[in-house]
């Protein structure tokens, strides 16, 4: 009756329902009884372990899987952060040529039409001197065609 009261009391403490069936069992046949439904406790404890120990089994190969996936995705991430940084030092390597060769075509276009200007004056200039070269030799051919008139007027023939 002992065994009863403690099944029960410890029962009620906890709050097991399998205990305070055990404690009315005790209380009817005391020895029959008890190792029965110990023995029944000790195999029902046994397989919640085994079962306990196959998800505790199962969740650490999870977890290992997963640290595995996140090792991976962390390389991955800094794998592609790495070739973000790259093409974004690319990019603005690019716009600044972009920048380089647009003043350059700028300075080209500026040298060009300075250029334009250059000729167009040559050219004018060139025009000027072709004109005055063609007034001289018009003068000079003047001057020889005098110069021979009176040349020939200065030689008369001897009487």
């Amino acid at each position: 009756m002992k065994l009863a009261a403690f099944f029960e009391e410890r029962a009620h403490q906890i709050g097991s329902k399998l205990l305070l069936q055990t404690a009315q069992l005790v209380a009817g046949d005391p020895f029959k009884t008890v190792k029965k439904m110990l023995k029944d406790l000790e195999f029902k404890l046994r397989e919640q372990a085994a079962e306990e120990a196959e998800h505790h089994g199962f969740c650490q190969a999870e977890l290992a899987k997963n640290n595995v996936v996140r090792q991976e995705r962390t390389a991955e991430i800094t794998d592609l952060r790495t070739q973000v940084e790259d093409l974004n030092n690319e990019i603005a390597d690019l716009a600044q040529s972009i920048a380089d060769l647009k003043t350059g075509i700028s300075d080209l276009d500026k040298a060009m039409s300075e250029a334009a200007v250059d000729r167009a004056n040559a050219k004018a200039e060139n025009k000027d001197v072709i004109q005055e070269a063609k007034d001289s030799q018009a003068s000079v051919d003047a001057a020889i065609s005098c110069s021979r008139i009176s040349m020939q007027s200065q030689l008369k023939p001897l009487p």
